[in-house]
Order: structure tokens, then C-alpha cells, then sequence
């Protein structure tokens, strides 16, 4: 009997430790897929698709390459640039793949910009925006991080910018950066960040904008 009891008592503590291990490693691999990938496969949004044409062929996107209004790309404020997401146009049900290689729109209720092609083939052109969903079916498998941010802000007044930053700094990691806009116009922008975590970047989102700061949005460097 006390054997059988020494042996069950060992069984016992290989089986903890083996459960102890598993959890342990359980923790450090998920810890890295939040940080390495804030955007899950399949995440989704709905909101407002635009277009845009050939007043940008021919000029380089936000990955460097090209625009082609011929072809199925997509501008996105924050996406990795690579992505491919599937955008259904919700008047009329119509999906199509495509691949986040720029940065966009800017205007306020508008998630994504798709090129002329995609636009076509979804029947936006004609009435220029649409309401969409869009669900992302591929991340890119070799990117560079990005850095996440929550735009509060764009002033052409310094004061302005500086006020707005003291106000937030004491709540939030802030950065107060500035930037040529048009010609020698500049630009002071109050963000805060960086993210690496969507849940906490989207809850701080919706905080800011129950606040009062109605425009804030998500922008990726």
C-alpha cells in the first residue's frame, strides 16, 4: 500500500508540472501574438467605402509602389499594408478580395478607399461611397511592426496644438509631432500611443470619443 501510494503521489506531481508548463507556455506564445499581431485574422469593421481614381494613377502608395486604378487595392488609416481583406457591399451583397497597399481615407466615417477596379466590380463608382463590411482574410507574412496610434488632432495653430496635448498628457502617452501638410504649411498633430494591443487600442478610442473628441481615429506609421 505504501508503495502504490508513492507511486500514485509521483504520477501526481509529473502531471502538475507537465499542466504547470503548458499554461506557462500558453502565456508567452499568446503574449506574442497580441504584440506581433494586433489585427486578428478575421477581424472585421463596418462603415463607409469610398473610391479614388485617376487623379492618384501613377503616384506611389503608402508600400512604395504604384497606384493603379486598374487593379484591386485598397487604402486603410491603420491595416499592415499587405493585407487582404474582403469587402461586402451591403446594398447590394457583393464581395470582393483586396490588398491594403496605401493609406486612407481621412474623412470622417469612411474606413476604407478602394481603388477604381474594386469600387467597379462592388458598383460604388456611380454613387461614389457605400456602406460595407470588411473582414480580414490574410495578414502579411513578412512586414515590418507598425506603430499604432489614436490621432486626436491636426492643428495650423501651435497654441492650439500645445493646449490640446498639456490637456491629454496627464492621462496619456502623447505625442506632439509636426508636419508639412501643403507647401510651407505646418501641421501640428497630438496623437497618443503607440499600441500593440487592438482591445486597448479600440477601448481608448471609444473613451476619447465619448470625451467629446468625436474625430479622433486609428492611424498606423
Amino acid at each position: 500500500m505504501i508503495i502504490r501510494s508513492s507511486i500514485t503521489n509521483r504520477r501526481y506531481h509529473l502531471l502538475l508540472l507537465f499542466f504547470i508548463t503548458y499554461l506557462t507556455s500558453c502565456g508567452h506564445s499568446s503574449s506574442r501574438l497580441k504584440k506581433n499581431h494586433p489585427f486578428p485574422l478575421h477581424y472585421t469593421e463596418k462603415g463607409i467605402a469610398s473610391w479614388y481614381g485617376k487623379d492618384f494613377h501613377g503616384r506611389k502608395t503608402a508600400n512604395g509602389e504604384i497606384y493603379d486604378m486598374y487593379k484591386c487595392t485598397a487604402a486603410h488609416k491603420y491595416l499592415p499594408l499587405g493585407t487582404h481583406v474582403k469587402v461586402t457591399n451591403l446594398k447590394n451583397q457583393r464581395s470582393l478580395v483586396v490588398r491594403v497597399n496605401d493609406r486612407g481615407p481621412f474623412i470622417k466615417g469612411r474606413i476604407i478607399d478602394l481603388s477604381y477596379m474594386a469600387a467597379r466590380e462592388l458598383d460604388i463608382v456611380e454613387d461614389g461611397i457605400a456602406p460595407i463590411k470588411l473582414e480580414v482574410v490574410q495578414l502579411p507574412k513578412h512586414r515590418k511592426s507598425s506603430k499604432y496610434f489614436i490621432q486626436v488632432g491636426a492643428f495650423s495653430n501651435y497654441e492650439n496644438a500645445k493646449r490640446m496635448n498639456q490637456k491629454l498628457s496627464s492621462q496619456y502617452s502623447t505625442h506632439f509631432t509636426k508636419y508639412q501638410k501643403l507647401g510651407d504649411q505646418e501641421v501640428y498633430r497630438v496623437r497618443i500611443g503607440p499600441y500593440t494591443q487592438l482591445d486597448l487600442l479600440k477601448k481608448n478610442l471609444g473613451k476619447l470619443k465619448n470625451k467629446g473628441f468625436v474625430d479622433s481615429f486609428i492611424v498606423a506609421e
